[in-house]
């Protein structure tokens, strides 16, 4: 809150004694029911105003200036209700529709017949004229320099004048620049009134959205632990070593997320951030639930401790979706109840506005630049939030400008350098400045004993390894990024569940590796003969697991065993969910009308995975050859459009002149696409019985490479 805020305040509050004693105002018409919309101002003294830009006011249903809310409630009574104390007050007794605020001056909409009147009020002298009579229903309005706007049916008019038309046209706001926002059901558009051009800024908006320098959109899900607004050092809280959980460094991160630049929050517990704010004047507050807003609970009246949360849906129910952070508990969680329940054991201070009260900022929003670790260095994305902006940056450390080189894609570095960046969009004023130094380490990063993204047996070890002598290793096991605070590598890693361990390398200089990442999922092995180092048992683990293949008994697998054409034919159904198999008819005479293979060979037959071994035979018991498998998994492949690359380069068999003619194009394409090597000397043995090992390792690689 500015000075002048400050200055006028005694003045605000005695206006509402004598409002209270005496408002006279005639009534107004109902122009559409549209529950919480935005308000029309961010508590600034004069919210839409500069000396070089036109006096703004959009209509909405509150108005926080001066430390008081001006409200309508769900009769249309205006209330004002001073934000230290929380005391309500009735400041008429007719039913309103909407308010907007220009300056000193609240303006109302009064339904009246077959139109409406808008009426000025002076918060200061406490005089009142009506300055506008319309007729027909109106929807909304907003003022430019005095000049009311006003929605009836799909189009805004200017003194009888129609300005612009878009069907299904909910709401509409005036804006610094001379555009018009529209809001409909299907999108967000920008209308220039001078060109007659109209732009789509956002497809369909979430339930209540507001605005801030972009259509607010909601988090649900967790941010990605390399999120840099949560866990980088332009995280506050994170940089002093709170980190996740906790309430405040989540809260901290949501709103540089939405902002994308630092917020103006308390940098301290959780129950002061409402106090703090008041005191500090940095965003409007209240009690009204808006997207964005943060929301604070106090644990006693002392304010020390309490809880943060952010307003992430306002639901037509009257429930909130906030999402959260807990000390000592999850990393992110959402939960859905009223403002008041959420929390029934705390004391429920209110909500800070960090997006204002829904005008749409006309400031670009600040560029946000992130890296992805490549081979020898880095490479550099910049993005901004504001649509339609263009990016400019820098590489050597010098504040960029609209005259510096121009963002047109992501770009590599390999050594350390730091990048700015600034947006710029016609209109509007340019973003601040973003900035990151990225630090190309020398320090090589772990390495594991055991493969990512493999499926280990209970109880496994897995041990961390650098190339670089006296590196120590940090990692953790909680999905957090690893520090030199985190656990110390000391030995092996047993992995008792399923689990992502991240590592980092930190050098005898401090020099810090890429962060790497190994994802381990657990699987109990119940075969006896089976053992936890066989080559082939990450395969099992996840066929089993996906119920591609089932063991000989509850305890044996059989691995050397043989697997007939009938087996393999059934496997390869399970694999693409075939739940039709039964509308098949089988034409091979040695094919049964009534086993357990029979709708899965009339199924591969109908869409030519297999043709037979000749003579309208299907040879279902045999058991199938290394060549046959081949043969098999490249038609299965064609049939359903999965191209095989060249994942392996060409392997000249010792006895590759014995795969026969029909099979040699299948066998080459399925040794390079990586689905079948050779045996350890050197053959292929075409005519191989495929053992239940390999053929669950084939069928896996199929699943892993192509079908994911």
């Amino acid at each position: 809150m500015d000075i002048a805020m400050n200055s006028r305040r005694k003045n605000s509050l005695n206006f509402i004694s004598r409002l209270f004693l005496g408002l006279l105002v005639t009534a107004m018409i109902f122009f559409g029911s549209y529950g919480a919309l935005a308000a029309a101002t961010d508590g600034s003294l004069e919210p839409n105003y500069s000396a070089a830009a036109d006096k703004i006011a959009n209509s909405g249903q509150e108005i926080v200036w001066n430390g008081i809310s001006y409200s309508l409630d769900q009769q249309g009574i205006l209330w004002a209700t001073t934000i230290t104390d929380g005391k309500p007050q009735a400041l008429t007794d007719y039913r309103a529709t909407s308010l907007a605020l220009e300056g000193d001056r609240l303006y109302l909409s009064v339904p009246k017949s077959n139109g409406a009147t808008i009426r000025s009020l002076d918060l200061l002298t406490n005089t009142s004229q009506d300055v506008a009579v319309m007729d027909g229903s109106i929807r909304g309005f907003g003022l430019k320099n005095q000049d009311i706007y006003y929605l009836s049916g799909d189009t805004v008019w200017l003194k009888g004048q129609e300005i612009v038309t878009l069907a299904g046209l909910e709401r509409f706001e005036l804006k610094i620049n001379g555009t018009i926002g529209l809001f409909t059901a299907n999108g967000y558009y920008i209308f220039d009134p001078n060109s007659g051009a109209m732009e789509l800024q956002a497809e369909a908006l979430p339930e209540g959205f507001t605005l801030s320098a972009t259509a607010f959109s909601p988090r649900l899900s967790a941010p990605d632990s390399t999120n840099a607004y949560y866990y980088s050092n332009r995280n506050v809280f994170y940089a002093s070593g709170y980190g996740m959980p906790n309430c405040t460094a989540y809260a901290y991160g949501r709103a540089y997320e939405i902002l994308g630049k630092a917020p103006s929050l308390c940098t301290g517990n959780a129950g002061k951030w409402y106090d703090y704010n008041v005191n500090g004047g940095y965003y409007p507050y209240g009690k009204t639930p808006k997207l964005g807003a943060i929301a604070v609970w106090a644990n006693d009246n002392s304010h020390n401790q309490g809880h943060v949360a952010v307003v992430e849906k306002i639901n037509a129910n009257g429930t909130i979706t906030i999402s959260e952070s807990h000390y000592g508990g999850s990393n992110f969680l959402t939960k859905t109840a009223s403002p008041t329940s959420l929390y029934s054991n705390k004391i429920f201070l209110g909500f800070i506005y960090i997006l204002s009260d829904g005008i749409s900022s006309e400031t670009v929003a600040t560029p946000v630049i992130n890296s992805k670790d490549i081979t020898g260095g880095k490479t550099i994305t910049i993005t901004c939030p504001t649509s339609g902006a263009t990016i400019y940056y820098t590489t050597d450390g010098s504040n960029p400008t609209a005259s510096s080189k121009k963002y047109t894609g992501s770009f590599n570095i390999t050594a350390t350098t730091t990048v700015k960046a600034i947006a710029v969009k016609a209109g509007y004023t340019n973003s601040y400045y973003a900035g990151e130094t990225f630090t190309i380490s020398s320090t090589e990063a772990p390495k594991a004993s055991l493969a990512s993204n493999t499926v280990i047996a209970l109880g496994s070890d897995v041990k961390l390894t650098s190339a670089t002598e006296g590196a120590k290793i940090y990692y953790t096991t909680n999905g957090t990024a690893p520090t030199t605070s985190t656990g110390l590598y000391s030995g092996a890693i047993k992995v008792n569940h399923s689990m992502i361990i991240r590592a980092v390398a930190v050098g005898p200089g401090g020099s810090k590796s890429a962060v790497k990442d190994f994802q381990y999922t657990v699987w109990e092995n119940r075969f006896k003969d089976v053992k936890n180092n066989d080559w082939y048992f990450s395969d099992l683990a996840q066929a089993y697991e996906n119920n591609y293949i089932t063991g000989t008994s509850d305890t044996t697998f059989a691995p050397t065993g043989k697997t007939t054409r009938a087996m393999f034919v059934t496997i390869l159904s399970r694999m693409i969910e075939v739940n039709d198999t039964a509308n098949y008819e089988v034409t091979f005479s040695d094919v049964p009308h009534d086993t357990w293979f029979t709708d899965a060979i009339a199924w591969a037959e109908a869409n030519g995975i297999v043709n037979g071994v000749g003579n309208n035979k299907f040879a279902p018991n045999n058991s199938i050859t290394r060549e046959q498998a081949c043969v098999i998994m490249v038609n299965y492949a064609k049939v359903f459009g999965i191209n095989l690359k060249n994942n392996a380069a060409a392997s000249s068999f010792t006895d590759q002149n014995n795969v026969s003619g029909y099979a040699k194009e299948a066998v080459n394409a399925a040794q390079k696409a990586g689905l079948i090597n050779g045996r350890t000397n050197g053959s292929f043995d075409p005519q191989g019985t495929a053992t239940r090992s390999e053929i669950t390792s084939i069928i896996m690689r199929m699943d892993r490479l192509y079908m994911e």
